[in-house]
């Protein structure tokens, strides 16, 4: 069975894109963890939560982004 969808293009925009989105999501989280551990004089602790979910939501939004070049010729 032949598909008539064609593998989008990834390039350096794709990419640039994709970088600034982990950046953002990055920095957002350290952003929000400090001023939670500033707010409640938790430490660290909120810091680190924030770090996680910030490299948690970046990875599964690059998952997400990456996902349609790699399935776009996949017939099932």
């Amino acid at each position: 069975m032949t598909s008539d969808r064609q593998r989008p293009a990834l390039g350096g925009i794709e990419l640039l894109g994709l970088g600034i989105f982990n950046g953002v999501c990055l920095a957002a989280g350290l952003a929000l963890g400090w001023f939670a551990d500033h707010e409640f004089g938790s430490a660290p602790i909120c810091t680190i939560i924030g770090l996680l979910a910030g490299l948690v939501a970046g990875g599964v939004g690059t998952w997400v982004q990456l996902k349609r070049y790699i399935d776009a010729d996949r017939s099932t």
